[in-house]
């Protein structure tokens, strides 16, 4: 998770940890984007807040 989260190529995580399946590697990949986005999909978000000098801050959630 750790190489994924940082974005580390898929060829260097099998040359890091002696991996000869690049099926594991994008198996593992597409397993922790599937995770993250059920995650967001299913957790509330806290959007805006304040900036550093106590102003509201002002999120504008757009139409795709």
């Amino acid at each position: 998770m750790y190489y994924w989260l940082y974005e580390v190529k898929c060829t260097h995580v099998m040359l890091f940890e002696s991996l000869t399946s690049w099926n594991t590697i994008v198996n593992y990949n597409n397993y922790f984007h599937e995770e993250c986005c059920e995650w967001l999909l299913t957790t509330d978000q806290l959007l805006g807040g304040f900036d550093a000098s106590g102003q509201c801050l002002v999120v504008d959630v757009g139409e795709g």
